[in-house]
């Protein structure tokens, strides 16, 4: 089974970014976006329904 990655990191250039996407993540967030809706959006794009 695919386990759905979220990296939520300080570190902002976008070679931080693409280290982490690279990685294996699905998406890359930074703390200084985290107070929007980026991560509930993302969670419900990876889980779908089943987060309701």
């Amino acid at each position: 089974h695919d386990i759905p990655i979220i990296i939520v990191s300080y570190k902002d250039r976008e070679e931080d970014k693409l280290k982490g996407m690279e990685a294996g993540a699905n998406y890359y967030l930074t703390k200084s976006s985290f107070h929007d809706d980026t991560f509930i959006e993302a969670v419900h794009d990876l889980i779908g329904d089943a987060a309701e």
